[in-house]
């Protein structure tokens, strides 16, 4: 089985040239290898890997890691989500996207007195 992730990158038209430009295959592999993919007129781009097994020693997720490093902070946003919910990494600071990729933390409770 393994343990699972969530992951979802999305990506400015200028960040996806920046993270692209090397032309690695196994970058490229990786972003195919998505389970959802958008592209909005202006170049951005949304990929969604549902309950995967994301490891980032495993080549491709490495590639991907290692590729965003060149990216403008600016540009993309990138959540990983794990199986325990303490487990949430994020890089970039594209908060506000095209796509409304983000994730919500919040305390949940009964009010017995409403």
């Amino acid at each position: 089985m393994g343990y699972r992730s969530d992951v979802g990158l999305a990506i400015s038209a200028l960040g996806f040239t920046q993270l692209t430009k090397a032309e690695n295959e196994l970058v490229e592999n990786c972003l195919q290898d998505a389970d959802k993919k958008e592209k909005t007129d202006s170049g951005s781009q949304l990929y969604i890997w549902m309950s995967v097994k994301w490891y980032e020693n495993f080549t491709e997720v490495a590639a991907l890691l290692n590729a965003l490093e060149t990216v403008d902070v600016n540009e993309y946003m990138y959540i990983c989500i794990g199986e325990d919910d303490s487990v949430t990494t994020t890089r970039g600071e594209l908060w506000d996207n095209e796509f409304g990729l983000g994730y919500v933390s919040e305390i949940r409770w009964n009010n017995k007195d409403e």
